[in-house]
């Protein structure tokens, strides 16, 4: 049978004698064992115990007395100061739960400052902050999450007329980075009917002055802005050399995704991968829709966001722009964008704005990208794509030569099935100047005047057959040559030599067989020599000198000579 001791037989002389303790060892060991419901309860407790247990559903735990510690601030989480400002400090390995700093993720009651708590006390200890899965935090500001964290699971519910970013993540210092963390963010999502037109300065989730960090998303949806990345130097710092992963859908926005850079930010270099990223169309009935934005605010800096790649990224959907560049129009410097777009979906993409200063972007084996209009006809490279394919190079002047930073770049190839279009293309200085149509012509164009829209030389094929085309430009080319049969070539306009008196019609062992003229006119091209049937006499005019075979005549009458006057008499027999 077992025998049950009390508290108060524990307490007696003997028996703390027996175990070797003295009466005030005894009493520290009653006061651990004795549990504390709450953090209220903590800071009222003026008792002897090093460590104390919190028993509330949320809250519970251990905490452990920090007397070396007389400055920490009450966090009301993972430290509790109590009544005689002594600092009581929960025990736990790396993880800290929004429900320890009063988050009930409920939908009901607003979480912010609980979810700010965690997530600030999380940066201050290096933890990582996390939420309960399946859990909605009702928000009504910006939550920053500086810290590693894991939402996954997570919804933060934000009104729809919240008009600061409803998930902050950004440097600690003005102009400085957060660098090297992880976070998985909640979802994020606003009460917005579709249709309305967005709050003004909503945000999903911002993103400000971080490098070397991985970011996952998941459904974001109903802002001005979904997911922005914004960078100011000396405000709030660089964003650079990130991973982000998206595993569910961005919708419901005006913009989806948008990076902005003022002044001398910089955002550049960053892997974005996977996602689907849609559009609304009540929406875009009621306004613009934009996919993707990139954006440079001001002319100082030569600094859009630039080197960024997007992996298997779902971007189809009828957005007014699926991809949208809006850069300053006081820039005056081209810079080497280089954005690859890799095996990403476009799929009835209906409007692309690229800029003719963002040099060596690049599409590769992006469906749907050759169903899109592209706004001034600025394209990126296309490597792979449905029935398009094209390739630029930058020809660029001398580096330092005057203009050497804008000069445009060359349409080096591209291909096409549209009816009628340039199938493959080259160009210098922003405009096509050779290219090659669907029905198999190769036309070449004014070198420096683009406003000339016809070719000026042109190979192509008449029923099958060869013909080169020749003209000034301003209208399709009309002058030409080309093959009848074989050995019989034809042209349709006068041929002369380039120099007057010095170039040669066949050679002494290349003489031709036959040379058929309806006139003849030999030295200074004055006099003529022709033939007809009946005399020359009042019907043939001719300088003099002129000679005239008849092909009727007898003797005396076969040659003729032109012997005087200017008009059509004076004609001699011999």
């Amino acid at each position: 049978m077992a025998t049950y001791v009390t508290r108060e037989d524990l307490a007696a002389p003997d028996t703390l004698a027996a175990y070797g303790y003295g009466a005030e060892e005894a009493q520290s060991i009653f006061d651990n064992t004795l549990p504390l419901q709450n953090y209220a309860a903590l800071r009222a407790y003026s008792g002897r115990a090093i460590g104390v247990r919190i028993t509330s559903a949320g809250i519970a735990g251990t905490f452990q007395r920090d007397d070396n510690d007389t400055v920490s601030a009450d966090n009301d989480g993972t430290i509790i100061v109590d009544v005689s400002n002594r600092r009581w400090k929960r025990i736990f390995d790396d993880v800290m739960f929004a429900a320890w700093f009063g988050a009930g993720g409920d939908g009901e009651v607003d979480d912010t400052a609980a979810l700010n708590g965690l997530t600030t006390a999380a940066r201050a200890l290096s933890k990582r902050a996390a939420g309960q899965p399946g859990a909605t935090y009702k928000i009504s500001d910006t939550v920053n999450i500086n810290c590693n964290a894991d939402f996954e699971g997570c919804t933060f519910m934000a009104p729809a007329s919240l008009a600061v970013p409803a998930v902050k993540t950004s440097g600690t210092t003005a102009g400085g980075q957060i660098q090297f963390i992880g976070v998985k963010y909640p979802k994020v999502q606003n009460d917005r009917v579709f249709g309305d037109v967005p709050t003004a300065g909503s945000i999903g989730i911002q993103i400000e002055g971080a490098r070397d960090c991985k970011f996952e998303f998941y459904t974001i949806r109903g802002f001005e802005e979904n997911l922005q990345l914004y960078s100011n130097d000396g405000i709030t710092g660089f964003i650079s050399y990130n991973n982000h992963y998206f595993h569910e859908i961005l919708f419901g926005g005006k913009i989806n995704v948008h990076m902005k850079v003022e002044s001398t930010g910089w955002i550049n270099q960053c892997t974005w991968n996977g996602g689907q990223f849609a559009q609304i169309s009540t929406d875009k009935a009621a306004f613009q829709t934009f996919n993707l934005q990139i954006t440079k605010i001001g002319a100082t800096g030569n600094n859009p966001p630039n080197g960024h790649t997007f992996i298997g990224c779902s971007m189809e959907g009828d957005f007014y722009r699926t991809i949208r560049y809006a850069l300053d129009a006081g820039i005056s410097t081209s810079y080497f964008s280089c954005n690859t777009w890799l095996n990403c979906r476009m799929e009835n993409s209906k409007g692309m704005e690229f800029s003719s200063l963002a040099l060596y972007d690049h599409f590769v084996n992006c469906l749907g990208a050759n169903g899109a209009t592209y706004t001034g006809s600025v394209m990126p490279n296309v490597t792979g794509g449905t029935r398009l394919f094209r390739y630029t190079m930058d020809i660029a002047a001398i580096p330092g030569a005057a203009g050497f930073r804008t000069a445009p770049s060359l349409a080096f190839f591209q291909a096409s099935n549209t009816a009628n279009a340039v199938a493959l293309g080259a160009g210098i200085s922003g405009q096509i100047n050779v290219g090659l149509t669907a029905g198999g012509a190769f036309h070449t164009y004014h070198p420096t005047n683009p406003a000339l829209l016809h070719p000026t030389s042109s190979v192509n094929t008449i029923g099958g057959t060869p013909k080169l085309s020749f003209g000034d430009g301003t209208a399709a080319p009309v002058d030409a040559i080309w093959y009848n049969n074989s050995a019989d070539w034809r042209h349709s306009f006068s041929l002369s030599p380039s120099t007057d008196n010095a170039r040669a019609l066949g050679a002494s062992t290349r003489r031709y067989s036959n040379i058929y003229s309806a006139t003849f006119r030999p030295g200074a091209g004055a006099v003529a020599w022709t033939s007809g049937a009946g005399t020359p006499e009042g019907t043939v005019t001719a300088p003099v000198g002129s000679l005239y075979t008849r092909t009727d005549g007898a003797a005396d009458t076969t040659l003729y000579v032109k012997e005087t006057g200017a008009g059509s008499t004076g004609w001699v027999a011999k």
